[in-house]
């Protein structure tokens, strides 16, 4: 039987929460949020959004999308953007969707805007402040070339995945509206990976996920020519 999603669209709010109803309640954990169409029609193409956000989180240990035939379309949505994780909210691993044309970020980790990249990444919050790839440039050769650093990064266990968007956000940040490609970074440094061919003039953005969850999205690299 194949697995079939939602229509989550139009709401005054929040599309989906996942949040304690009282306070006394435990964290939710372990939800899977999949083949959904999350302010927007089940063909992806009427803004149809969410007031605020396509998604608000807290808990642990959720995934949001997958491999390829469970990913959620997350576009439209308010001014809290595509997925925003808050207060207690950990492990998240947020894979392979669509998020894109959103009021506020693509993913909003704290719900307070772009969280600056710390060294060492020793700060705390929602998802750990996982600190984001910073992509320092984009050339199409046979394919994108694109030229990350994740000096930064904590520790070596951390899969980056690299988007392409027409626009960005106005903060510079980026969303995520076509998977280009995954690569695992297996010691923090600067290395260029080669991904699909993207149009010249659109932008490239990535997100890294390691144990504590996954970043929010870089800042945009438009892609150049040789």
């Amino acid at each position: 039987m194949a697995l079939t999603g939602n229509v989550i669209a139009g709401n005054g709010a929040y599309g989906v929460s996942i949040i304690k109803v009282l306070e006394t309640d435990p964290n939710p954990s372990n939800v899977l949020v999949a083949l959904n169409w999350i302010g927007t029609d089940a063909t992806g193409t009427l803004g149809r959004g969410n007031g605020l956000a396509g998604m608000r989180i807290e808990g642990t240990s959720h995934v949001i999308g997958g491999l390829t035939g469970l990913s959620n379309v997350i576009a439209n949505n308010g001014s809290e953007g595509g997925i925003s994780v808050v207060g207690a909210g950990t492990m998240v691993q947020i894979r392979e969707n669509t998020i894109r044309n959103n009021g506020g970020l693509g993913i909003d980790l704290g719900g307070d805007g772009v969280t600056p990249n710390d060294p060492g990444d020793a700060d705390t919050g929602a998802n750990g402040l996982q600190n984001f790839p910073v992509i320092t440039s984009a050339v199409l050769a046979s394919g994108t070339d694109v030229t990350i650093d994740t000096t930064s990064f904590a520790n070596t266990s951390h899969n980056v995945r690299i988007f392409s968007v027409q626009s960005c956000n106005a903060s510079g940040h980026g969303e995520g509206a076509t998977l280009l490609g995954i690569f695992n970074v297996t010691a923090p440094g600067v290395q260029t990976v080669n991904v699909a061919a993207v149009p010249a003039g659109w932008f490239v953005t990535a997100t890294a996920s390691g144990p504590s969850g996954t970043s929010e999205f870089s800042a945009c690299r438009q892609v150049t020519t040789p």
